[in-house]
């Protein structure tokens, strides 16, 4: 299975546009949070989104809320994951949006407990993977093509992370859309 990952566009139509017309050589198109810009709903990113054919699996970042994407996946036909699991031709993914409680009170945000209790769901499944917004602990982005660590959440990694794999795509923070292109 091909599949083309992005994440944080925070309203940026050209990297919207970029990923549709990537995604004509993928099965699927992960969406993994915060397209919207930081501040209210960009209509021309999501009808740029709508113009992806391929399954879109999409779970919420800290910039958008669970009404707002469950509406848009239901109008679109996207799959929101977040809190759930679906097999794409036998590929299992989990899906873990939002974000940890930051000092910027953003849209979704939850306590290190509730992102326990939704990560249990996903304990007994084997060779799936994990799609969230949030990094795990020790990930890694790109900035201005330099590697740079991330302070992530430790309940993202698994024990058994033998068994998982876990898609965080963010090629772009901060970056050029150059990074993008890498990947």
């Amino acid at each position: 299975m091909r599949l083309i990952a992005f994440s944080d566009a925070h309203g940026d139509i050209g990297l919207v546009r970029l990923v549709r017309e990537k995604s004509v050589q993928a099965d699927v198109v992960v969406c993994c949070g915060d397209f919207t810009p930081r501040v209210g709903t960009s209509q021309s990113i999501v009808k740029e989104m709508g113009k992806i054919r391929n399954r879109l699996l999409i779970v919420l970042g800290n910039a958008e809320t669970p009404e707002e994407i469950g509406n848009l996946a239901r109008e679109y036909g996207w799959t929101d994951i977040h809190g759930g699991v679906v097999d794409v031709e036998g590929v299992v993914f989990a899906g873990c949006g939002g974000s940890g409680i930051t000092p910027f009170n953003t849209a979704f945000e939850m306590q290190e407990e509730e992102i326990e209790r939704l990560l249990a769901r996903f304990k007994d499944l084997k060779d799936f993977i994990l799609v969230s917004h949030s990094p795990p602990e020790g990930g890694c982005r790109y900035r201005h093509n330099q590697p740079h660590r991330v302070e992530g959440r430790q309940e993202i990694c698994r024990e058994d992370s033998a068994h998982s794999m876990h898609l965080w795509p963010r090629p772009r923070m901060r970056g050029s859309r150059r990074d993008c292109r890498r990947y």
